[in-house]
C-alpha cells in the first residue's frame, strides 16, 4: 500500500527515473572512460619497455662501436715499439705503441690490458719490451720502479688468465728479480708527452751506445741487426693477415677479445682481456644516464656467476645521479622489461623496474574527462530534476487555484442567485433583511469583480502584456484613489482604517504610477490584511497606510507606500514564498482562509512593472508591505 502511493507521487515518480536514466548514461560512459584509461596505461607500459629494449639493443651497438675502434689496430700496435717510416724525410722513426698506456677511463670498457701470443706459446704484452727485469733496468724506459712493478703485475695477471683458459702453459719457473740500480735522475722525467716518447732512429741507436740492451754484441753488430729487424717488421706489416675479433670466456671474472694473424705460415693470436662487471656496468652507465624515463627505473644485473648488482638513482646536489650497488634492490617492484644480453655476454640477464609506471597525459587526460563527463551529467540531471520539480509543483499550484476560484465564483454567485431570487418572488418583507440582502449582493459582486480583475490581469502577465501606462499623480489624488477603491471593503468588514503622511512628503509630491495597476495593488493588499490579521476575540481589525519618502536611489527620489496589519504576521518559512505565483501558506485541505494565491503574486509583479519593488516587513505585532515607487525630486 505504501509502495503503491509513493509511485502515485509525481516528484518520487521523477526522481525514480532521473536516477534511472543518470545510471543508464553513466555506466556506458565510465566504462569507454576505464577503458580508454586502462588502453592508455597500458601504451605507458609498452613504452617504457620499448625504451629499455632499446636500450638494451643500443648496448649490444655500443660493444661494436667501441670494438670496430679496435679493429681498426693494426698488427705492430700490440708491440712496445713502434716503427713508423716519414717519406718526406727519407728516414723511420720508433716510437712508444699506443697500447704501451695503462688503460684509462677513455680505453674500452673494463679493459685489463693487452696480449699477444706468439706461434711458440709466448706471451707479450705492448705495455713492457720484456718480462725480465734485468733487460728493463737496462732499457731506459723512464718509468719509475713502482710503474714498472704495476706493468709486470698487470701482465702476469693477463698470463694467468690465458694459462687459466688453457690457451698457454703455466711458466715452470718464475725468475727471481735481482737487486736492481736505482733509476738515473732522467727518469723522473715526465714522458706523458709525444715528444718525450718518441724519438729518431739515429737518437734512440746513440741513446743505447753505452749499455748492453738486448744482448751484449758490438754497436755495428747491434745496428746491422736493428735494420734489419725494422726491415723486416714493415716487410711483415705488409703481408700479415688479420682477422676479426671474436670473444671467448677467459674466467668466471673476464672476457678475452682474440682476433688471429697470419704472417705466412705463422699464426699469432692478439686481443685484450676485459672485466665482465665493469664491461657490463660502464656501458650500461653510459646509455641508462641519456634513457628518458619520467620516474626513477632501476636495473638489476644478474651476473653469470649468480652475483647480482643494480644500477639505481639516487639524489645528490638536488639532481638525480645512478650508481652501482651489490644484491638485491627490492624497492622497485614494477617490472616491465627482462631481457639478456647479445653474445658474447648472453648469460647476463637485465631486470628494468620502477616504482611506479607514471600515468600518461592521455591517462590524465581520460580521469579528467570522465569526471567531467559525471559531473556534466549530474549537473544536467538536477537540472531537469529541479525544472521537473518546478513543473509539478506549478502544475499542482495551478491546479489547486482552479480550484480555489472555482470555489470563490461558485459559494458567491450561489448565494447571489439565493438572494436574488428571495427579493424577486418577494419572500423578503421586512425592510432591514432586504437592505442587507442587497448589501450581500453588492459586496459579494464587487468581490467577484476583484477576483476576475486579478484573473485576467494574471493572463496579460503570462503573456507579458502588461498594459502599463505610467504617469506622475500627486501623493493626494493618490490617497484618494487608494481611499475609494478599498472603501466597500473597510465598510464590510468595520476596520479601523488610517492613513498616514510623514513629515517629510506633502500632498503636491509626485509619484510615477498606473492608476489602474496601483488600486489594484491596493486592493489586494488591504484585502490581504483583512483575510490575515482577524483577531480571535472578534475586535475592531486595524489597518494602516503609510507614505513617506525613502533616500535616493542615485538621482531617483523615491517614495514608499506601505500597508501594515496588526495580525500574526508571516513566519520565516513562507517569507521567501509569499510572492511566488499560486503559493499559499498552509495545507490545502485544512486552510480556512479564502484566496486563490495569486494576489501578492500580482502585487509584485504590477510594482515591478512600475518602476518599483515591494518588501515584506515583520513587525512585533503584524506584517508591512512596502511598496517603493519612482517620484520627482
Amino acid at each position: 500500500m505504501f509502495k503503491t502511493q509513493s509511485l502515485d507521487n509525481p516528484i518520487v515518480r521523477l526522481r525514480l527515473l532521473l536516477v534511472g536514466l543518470f545510471i543508464c548514461i553513466s555506466i556506458p560512459l565510465i566504462f569507454l572512460v576505464v577503458r580508454a584509461y586502462t588502453q592508455f596505461q597500458w601504451e605507458t607500459y609498452y613504452e617504457y619497455r620499448w625504451t629499455a629494449q632499446h636500450l638494451v639493443k643500443d648496448y649490444a651497438n655500443l660493444i661494436k662501436k667501441k670494438l670496430a675502434i679496435e679493429e681498426g689496430r693494426t698488427f705492430s700496435d700490440y708491440q712496445f715499439y713502434k716503427v713508423s717510416s716519414n717519406p718526406l724525410l727519407k728516414n723511420k722513426q720508433v716510437t712508444l705503441s699506443p697500447l704501451s698506456k695503462l688503460p684509462n677511463e677513455d680505453s674500452f670498457p673494463g679493459l685489463l690490458g693487452y696480449f699477444q701470443i706468439n706461434e711458440d706459446g709466448q706471451v707479450s704484452c705492448p705495455i713492457l719490451p720484456f718480462k725480465d727485469k734485468n733487460k728493463l733496468a737496462h732499457a731506459n724506459l723512464n718509468f719509475e720502479w713502482e710503474e714498472i712493478d704495476k706493468r709486470l703485475a698487470l701482465q702476469a695477471k693477463i698470463s694467468q688468465i690465458l694459462v687459466d683458459k688453457g690457451m698457454v702453459r703455466a711458466p715452470t719457473s718464475i725468475p727471481i728479480a735481482p737487486t736492481l740500480p736505482p733509476i738515473p735522475p732522467k727518469a723522473a722525467k715526465d714522458t706523458s708527452k709525444e715528444s718525450e716518447t718518441s724519438r729518431t732512429e739515429s737518437n734512440w741507436t746513440s741513446s743505447h751506445n753505452s749499455a748492453d740492451q738486448f744482448i751484449k754484441r758490438s754497436d755495428t753488430t747491434r745496428d746491422t741487426e736493428e735494420k734489419g729487424r725494422r726491415a723486416k717488421q714493415a716487410f711483415i706489416e705488409s703481408k700479415v693477415k688479420i682477422g676479426d675479433f671474436y670473444f671467448v670466456e677467459g674466467n668466471k671474472d673476464y672476457l678475452l677479445a682474440l682476433r688471429k694473424v697470419w704472417m705466412g705460415e705463422r699464426k699469432i693470436i692478439q686481443g685484450f682481456a676485459l672485466n665482465k662487471r665493469e664491461l657490463i656496468e660502464e656501458t650500461l652507465l653510459e646509455l641508462f644516464s641519456l634513457a628518458n624515463f619520467e620516474t626513477p627505473v632501476m636495473v638489476s644485473i644478474g651476473h653469470s656467476d649468480n652475483n647480482y648488482t643494480a644500477i639505481v638513482p639516487h639524489m645528490k646536489d638536488d639532481k638525480t645521479v645512478l650508481k652501482v650497488v651489490d644484491g638485491i634492490v627490492h624497492n622497485y617492484e614494477d617490472v616491465f622489461l627482462f631481457s639478456y644480453l647479445k653474445p658474447p655476454l648472453e648469460h647476463v640477464g637485465l631486470k628494468f623496474s620502477t616504482n611506479k609506471i607514471p600515468m600518461s597525459p592521455a591517462s590524465a587526460l581520460a580521469i579528467y574527462l570522465m569526471a567531467a563527463v559525471i559531473l556534466v551529467v549530474f549537473a544536467g540531471m538536477w537540472i531537469i530534476y529541479r525544472l521537473g520539480l518546478r513543473q509539478i509543483t506549478l502544475n499542482e499550484e495551478r491546479l489547486n487555484f482552479v480550484s480555489a476560484v472555482s470555489h470563490e465564483l461558485k459559494t458567491p454567485l450561489t448565494s447571489i442567485i439565493m438572494y436574488s431570487d428571495m427579493l424577486r418572488e418577494g419572500m423578503v418583507s421586512n425592510d432591514d433583511k432586504k437592505k442587507s440582502y442587497y448589501d450581500f449582493i453588492f459586496f459579494e459582486s464587487e468581490r467577484l469583480g476583484r477576483l476576475i480583475e486579478n484573473v485576467l490581469r494574471l493572463s496579460k502577465l503570462s503573456r507579458n502584456n502588461q498594459g502599463i501606462q505610467l504617469e506622475y499623480t500627486s501623493v493626494d489624488t493618490t490617497v484618494d484613489l487608494a481611499r475609494s477603491k478599498v472603501s466597500t471593503l473597510i465598510e464590510k468588514n468595520n476596520i479601523d482604517f488610517r492613513i498616514q503622511l510623514n513629515d517629510n512628503i506633502d500632498g503636491d509630491c509626485k509619484i510615477l504610477i498606473d492608476q489602474d495597476a496601483f488600486s489594484q495593488i491596493v486592493i489586494n493588499l488591504i484585502d490581504n490584511a483583512i483575510k490575515f490579521s482577524k483577531t480571535e476575540d472578534g475586535s475592531q481589525q486595524r489597518i494602516d497606510i503609510n507614505l513617506k519618502r525613502e533616500p535616493n536611489n542615485g538621482t531617483q527620489a523615491l517614495i514608499s507606500f506601505g500597508v501594515r496589519d496588526y495580525g500574526p504576521g508571516i513566519d520565516k518559512a513562507n517569507s521567501a514564498k509569499i510572492f511566488d505565483l499560486f503559493y499559499r501558506a498552509g495545507n490545502e485541505m485544512t486552510r480556512t482562509t479564502p484566496g486563490t494565491g495569486i494576489g501578492l503574486a500580482l502585487v509584485s509583479e504590477l510594482a515591478v512593472a512600475m518602476g518599483g519593488g515591494v518588501d515584506l516587513i515583520n513587525h512585533k505585532q503584524g506584517a508591512e508591505f512596502r511598496i517603493i515607487l519612482q517620484a520627482k525630486a
